[in-house]
């Protein structure tokens, strides 16, 4: 609630009025196909996501002055409530390979990219070139989209840096599990000061005996960070996994890309 004096249901009436023009609410009932069509226009679009913001900071504002007085059941924001929607996706069955590292457009991988930190990535193209190699002529060439990040962090990579998704990245059906990479690689982090960052994680320290892990978490263009102890009580707290809407949902400095709006499904 943004006006304490408001109910919410007020609240978003209010919200409503303000950002939907009347002649496209009538416009909408005309038929299924007409609210289609309007649904999918840029404005309408990007209308909601704004409605989506808002929504978002109300929420996040509101359980954070009012954790330790709800009931842990309905300490969702629209971010966790996501990420509990689509984490169906990372068990899908992988049909078995016929060639290993053999990987083809619409995949949902995990890639290495240029700053040698992995990612999950989405593989939108496929290139032969020359490989000059004495016994190998050509190679593959996977033109990946890096979840979270704009198609200008898109990269050209070979088979060797891309892996399995959610084997070299933070794989939320095994959240404690994939904090003992030796690697880098990349997260949603909640940093108690700054709110929800992608940020860089690696591993510090293991805690066998009480099933701890310390970890770094910095930002790619910061050479130092926070160390956090996690367990598996509190990974969902600081810790998700980056997918478009993700990252969108916990980072108000994102934008919403219109020409490209795929996401892990």
């Amino acid at each position: 609630m943004l006006i304490k004096s408001i109910p919410t249901d007020v609240e978003l009436y209010i919200l409503e009025f303000l950002i939907m023009p009347l002649d496209i609410k009538r416009l909408k009932k005309i038929s299924h196909s007409i609210k289609n069509m309007i649904n999918n226009t840029k404005y309408i679009i990007e209308k909601n996501r704004i409605t989506d913001q808002i929504l978002m900071m109300n929420e996040d504002n509101k359980f954070q002055m009012n954790e330790h007085n709800i009931d842990p059941s309905l300490l969702n924001s629209l971010a966790d409530s996501w990420n509990k929607f689509y984490k169906w996706s990372w068990i899908t069955p992988t049909k078995e390979k016929v060639i290993n590292d053999y990987w083809t457009t619409g995949e949902f991988v995990d890639v290495l990219d240029k700053i040698e930190v992995w990612g999950p990535a989405y593989i939108k193209g496929i290139k032969i070139e020359p490989y000059g190699d004495d016994f190998i002529e050509t190679r593959r060439m996977y033109n990946v989209e890096f979840l979270g990040w704009s198609n200008n962090f898109d990269e050209w990579v070979p088979c060797d840096k891309i892996a399995k998704l959610g084997t070299k990245t933070f794989n939320p059906l095994k959240s404690f599990e994939s904090l003992h990479h030796e690697h880098n690689f990349w997260v949603l982090f909640n940093n108690p000061e700054e709110g929800w960052k992608v940020s860089i994680c690696n591993l510090i320290t293991k805690y066998e005996k009480e099933k701890k892990i310390k970890v770094s978490l910095r930002i790619f263009h910061n050479s130092y960070g926070n160390e956090m102890t996690l367990d598996e009580t509190n990974i969902s707290k600081y810790l998700k996994p980056i997918t478009h809407i993700s990252t969108f949902l916990c980072t108000t400095e994102k934008f919403l890309d219109l020409e490209n709006r795929k996401i892990l499904m």
